[in-house]
């Protein structure tokens, strides 16, 4: 059986990019994406809760990243989970960013 790790994200922009350099010498692009969830509680109470995730992107991405990935910018992700030790972050295989 062939496993699914896919994902879409839509939110905000939490932090500016950085840009890191690999031990390859490639460079990646990372930020920080804040998504916010409302919803109503079957006693009728507002409830709201907000994440942050990592992102990470490289390749063609990364002079993208580093031109349009300013605070607080919507952008939509199409991705995958990726983790290493206990760390879990969201890699970028593809950005759409909304009109400022």
């Amino acid at each position: 059986m062939n496993m699914l790790n896919s994902l879409i994200l839509e939110g905000n922009i939490a932090k500016d990019v950085k840009i890191k350099e690999k031990e390859n010498g490639k460079e990646i692009a990372v930020f920080s994406v804040s998504y916010n969830r409302y919803y109503e509680t079957i006693d009728g109470e507002q409830v709201s809760e907000s994440y942050i995730f990592e992102v990470e992107c490289n390749g063609h991405m990364v002079p993208l990243a580093r031109d349009f990935c300013k605070n607080n910018r919507g952008i939509r992700i199409v991705g995958r989970l990726k983790q290493e030790g206990k760390k879990v972050f969201v890699v970028a295989e593809h950005m759409e960013f909304k009109a400022k």
